[in-house]
């Protein structure tokens, strides 16, 4: 592979034998005829053969220059049927990003509505916590949990609001007797790096002291989704969106306790990528996407 010549030398030396000349060549791909002359001059070096005789008044391919076109216009043909083929496939390309929570607590149960309301759709979820930049990792469309309200506009646009509630496993509630907030001292907090709000939760809902507060026993897990795992086994209170439980309070498994919501100032929004802005299909299914909320 390392004798394979460059790309433009071979889209210069196609061009010029099919034109007649460099400065047709030169036209032809947007470049200047010297440039033209420098390209096909590397590409006799790299062959070790002459490809041309050039004068000053007509460009002659040589038999070798001949030979050479012949068994490379086929393979450039291939390569720029290949460009075409997967520019077709891109089309229908659609590249998701969101925290892993969201994804299997609430865009997993709509991906089929989604596939149906946009047929032919080839759909890609990249489920992460990781902040991803949407051009550099060519996601489409991504949901974030932020404050995006300094953004909000065309490319950032509200999912859901921020306001987050208090949930646990209802035997675990009545095993711990929480009638109140007050007594949350008796539970174990399950922390997340998404939801570290429980510290203004209480200052807010209780009286209790800092001293109290901090010796409230946790559990800090990085992903939402473990936390929310952990209050369906009962072990633990949690604060969490409504959508993302919506699941576990249907099933039982979950219920909501003191009427406490909490707004974090934050909340989820969609974003979509630039280079996407002026798509159809992407803003219908960021439209979609708002309808489900």
């Amino acid at each position: 592979m390392n004798s394979l010549p460059p790309l433009k030398a071979l889209q210069a030396f196609e061009a010029s034998v099919r034109l007649g000349s460099f400065l047709n060549a030169a036209s032809a791909l947007h470049v200047t005829p010297g440039a033209i002359s420098q390209l096909v001059k590397k590409l006799e070096n790299q062959l070790n053969a002459q490809l041309f005789i050039r004068d000053v008044r007509r460009l002659t391919v040589t038999e070798a220059g001949l030979e050479y076109y012949r068994l490379i216009v086929p393979a450039l043909a291939q390569l720029a049927a290949a460009g075409e083929a997967m520019q077709a496939l891109n089309q229908h390309r659609l590249t998701f990003s969101m925290p892993p929570g969201v994804a299997a607590q609430w865009f997993s149960a709509r991906m089929p509505a989604l596939m149906a309301a946009f047929p032919g759709t080839d759909l890609h979820l990249n489920a992460t916590s990781a902040v991803m930049t949407l051009e550099r990792d060519n996601i489409d469309i991504a949901i974030r949990y932020f404050d995006g309200r300094s953004q909000q506009g065309p490319l950032c646009q509200p999912l859901w609001d921020d306001e987050c509630r208090v949930y646990a496993n209802p035997q675990y509630l009545q095993a711990q007797g929480l009638r109140s907030p007050e007594d949350v001292v008796r539970a174990t907090l399950l922390h997340t790096t998404m939801y570290p709000d429980w510290n203004q939760w209480l200052m807010r809902y209780t009286s209790l002291t800092e001293a109290q507060r901090v010796a409230i026993p946790g559990i800090h897990v990085d992903q939402t989704l473990l936390a929310i795992d952990a209050a369906r086994r009962g072990q633990g209170v949690l604060i969490c969106h409504p959508q993302l439980v919506n699941k576990a309070l249907k099933q039982g498994a979950l219920t909501e306790i003191f009427n406490a919501p909490w707004h974090s100032g934050k909340g989820f929004w969609l974003l979509i990528n630039p280079r996407k802005r002026d798509e159809k299909r992407v803003l219908a299914v960021v439209e979609w996407l708002r309808g489900q909320a």
